[in-house]
């Protein structure tokens, strides 16, 4: 796919110009570069035609994916290219940020929170995902329940108020967190991807700033403070996770549905009229996830074939 439209280089700002030579660098469509960190060709072509300089959270994508210098890219300072030789450490920061103010990192976090793209091309998954609204939605079209629907609401209101605590319990964290110290590699592991902390992991002995407390009771606050913080993020990842009866409600509600297309299609068959597709019926697995009924889906198909040989042969 070719490039968009470009602008006149002189009127864009410093890092966007940058931003350009680097996807002529790297020999890739706009589409293709933006595509590569999780991005739409319209996406980058935004900034292109309304001349706004680079996001910083984009130069924190292309830094972890590229290897190039965010300061670099966003200021025109130090090195164009990062050492490929990382550490967990610096491969955390990372995916946050290079200025280690805490306001910064949770500004940065809470922007990849939100994003659904940046949440899986970051985090590899979905920590906040949506099936929780997608299931209530299904179930009101199709029993007009608005039951689901009202919970999953009160759920984003409260999602708001759990954000503020955790944000909170975080800065407190992170401002007696040293750097470069294994107290910011759990505090970063905790923010990224919600580890439940273990007594090891909180023992005095390993943590830097434990170590460097005069008292018993200021170690014991310090510990707490992770403690606090982790519990808080340990909630947000399940906290859109959807309950087993509203599971059960959606799968039986789909199933009705495709039962009823079934029929419908079965009948066009003996008809001898083109055979419309349907929808996978679902199941729920031991496990408790909403997965395709392949079996079921299956018996379609023979049902189908059935139907389709009656037509042939009360035509023959």
């Amino acid at each position: 796919m070719g490039r968009s439209k470009k602008q006149p280089l002189e009127i864009l700002p410093p890092s966007t110009q940058r931003l350009d030579a680097l996807i002529t660098e790297l020999r890739l469509s706009r589409a293709e570069f933006g595509k590569s960190i999780g991005l739409s060709e319209s996406g980058v072509g935004h900034i292109f035609s309304r001349q706004k300089a680079v996001p910083t959270i984009w130069a924190f994508a292309i830094e972890a994916q590229y290897q190039i210098s965010s300061k670099w890219l966003l200021e025109g300072k130090g090195p164009k290219e990062k050492s490929q030789k990382l550490t967990e450490l610096q491969r955390l920061k990372l995916r946050l940020s290079a200025d280690f103010k805490p306001e910064l990192i949770w500004e940065i976090f809470e922007e990849l929170l939100r994003s659904q793209w940046l949440r899986r091309v970051r985090f590899g998954t979905d920590p906040i995902g949506n099936d929780f609204e997608i299931y209530s939605r299904e179930v009101f079209r199709l029993t007009s329940s608005t039951q689901w629907l009202k919970k999953y609401h009160q759920r984003v209101r409260n999602f708001e108020e759990l954000l503020l605590q955790t944000k909170q319990a975080f800065l407190l964290a992170a401002n007696d967190t040293p750097l470069d110290s294994d107290d910011q590699l759990l505090l970063f592991s905790i923010l990224l991807d919600a580890v439940e902390v273990t007594d090891e992991m909180l023992s005095p002995e390993t943590l830097v700033y434990a170590q460097q407390l005069a008292s018993e009771e200021g170690v014991k606050e310090y510990l707490a403070k992770l403690k606090s913080f982790a519990d808080l993020r340990y909630k947000i990842a399940d906290f859109f996770k959807p309950p087993l009866e509203l599971k059960k409600e959606y799968v039986t509600a789909i199933n009705q549905e495709r039962r009823e297309q079934e029929e419908d299609r079965i009948n066009h068959s003996r008809e001898g009229r083109q055979l419309l597709s349907l929808s996978p019926f679902l199941k729920l697995t031991e496990r408790e996830e909403v997965v395709e009924d392949r079996k079921r889906h299956e018996i379609f198909r023979k049902k189908i074939e059935i139907a389709q040989w009656q037509s042939r042969f009360e035509e023959g």
